[in-house]
C-alpha cells in the first residue's frame, strides 16, 4: 500500500488512513504472488471541507426566543470564528468577540451596547472563520437591528 507514492504498510491485507488534517491523495495497491507475477490498482481519494457558513442579515434582539442573537451559523466541527467585529453607521464598533464556535448564543450579538439597547437601525460586521485545515476567510457584510 502507499499514498502518495509513500508506503504504508508492508504487508498488510487492509489499510486504514488516518490524517491529523483533511489531505486529498492516490492510494495504490501493489500485489504480488508467490510466482513474482504483480498488478497495481490506483484511486485517487479527494477530501473536500464543507466551507458553509451562514451569516443572517437581519435578528431582532426581542426575547421572544426567535432570532435574539446576531449569530454565525456552521458546522461546529469544520470551523471555529477567529472574531466578529459589529459596527456602527459613524464606524464605531459596538461589538467584538475572539476565538469562539458557531451557533453559541452565549457568544454572539444581542444588540447591546456597554449595556444599552442600541436603537434598530443598519450595522456593518466583519467575521473571520479559520477551517479545520488553517485556512481563513473573512466575510463582511450589512445587518439589520429590528425591534
Amino acid at each position: 500500500w502507499l499514498f502518495n507514492g509513500i508506503p504504508q504498510c508492508d504487508p498488510c491485507e487492509e489499510l486504514t488512513l488516518l490524517f491529523d488534517s483533511p489531505e486529498s491523495g492516490l492510494v495504490s495497491l501493489i500485489v504480488t504472488d508467490i510466482n513474482g507475477c504483480f498488478d497495481l490498482d490506483q484511486i485517487l481519494i479527494t477530501v473536500t471541507i464543507n466551507r458553509d457558513v451562514y451569516i443572517p442579515n437581519a435578528f431582532s434582539p426581542n426575547n421572544d426566543g426567535i432570532n435574539d442573537v446576531f449569530l454565525v451559523y456552521g458546522p461546529e466541527n469544520l470551523f471555529e470564528i477567529e472574531h466578529i467585529k459589529i459596527f456602527d453607521r459613524w464606524g464605531s464598533k459596538v461589538f467584538e468577540r475572539s476565538d469562539i464556535l458557531p451557533n453559541d448564543p452565549n457568544f454572539g450579538w444581542n444588540g447591546e451596547f456597554r449595556g444599552e439597547r442600541l436603537n434598530p437601525g443598519i450595522f456593518v460586521y466583519q467575521v473571520r472563520v479559520r477551517y479545520v485545515d488553517g485556512e481563513t476567510r473573512d466575510f463582511n457584510g450589512d445587518l439589520l437591528l429590528t425591534e
